[in-house]
């Protein structure tokens, strides 16, 4: 029997708060609605938001104890071992040593869904997979300005865990939410 190509997720649906009303997203983060009247869809919404907060707030501690450049060593270290630890668990469970471009887009897709960055979509062929979103679970425009941009370190950090595991994957940032582009474009090239 054939196995089934992954079909890139090019939908919302799954992401928290993708079709919550803005009032009501205001009303769930300024807890006004009444404990009866939360539902699942806004305590997932509520706990993506708070993981972002908790980022920004641990960054800024570290940044106002011992400095930027400590913050954005925290940044990268969280990054690179963050993706060391998810990547290994594909390179395992597909039991190679390389991630087929395919793969790097289902384990995209997976990933970005279960650790709360909305929005996030995937495609590929056969040289490369491609990752797109337009919200991030770790930037945000209204953070604090010392730790607004540290999501660049931080996403510097799974690239080279991603490299250091995987020699043939030459993965590229071309657009970043950071540098003002209306959204985050990562290609991930394969040797063959």
């Amino acid at each position: 029997m054939k196995k089934e190509k992954h079909k890139p997720t090019q939908s919302a649906r799954f992401y928290p708060g993708a079709f919550m009303d803005p009032e009501r997203k205001a009303r769930v983060r300024t807890m006004e609605l009444d404990i009866d009247e939360f539902t699942v869809d806004d305590i997932v919404f509520s706990l993506s938001h708070m993981a972002k907060a908790n980022w920004h707030n641990l960054l800024q501690i570290i940044h106002d104890e011992w400095g930027p450049e400590a913050a954005k060593k925290a940044a990268y270290q969280f990054g690179f071992k963050a993706g060391t630890r998810s990547y290994k668990s594909q390179l395992d469970k597909w039991k190679t040593k390389t991630l087929t471009p395919e793969q790097m887009c289902r384990y995209q897709d997976v990933i970005h869904l279960l650790h709360g960055s909305p929005h996030c979509f995937s495609t590929y062929d056969d040289e490369k997979a491609t990752v797109q979103r337009t919200t991030c679970a770790y930037y945000d425009p209204d953070a604090p300005e010392a730790v607004r941009n540290l999501c660049l370190d931080m996403c510097k950090g799974y690239l080279d865990a991603y490299m250091k595991l995987d020699p043939k994957i030459k993965p590229t940032l071309f657009e970043a939410l950071p540098k003002g582009d209306a959204f985050c474009r990562q290609i991930f090239r394969y040797e063959k």
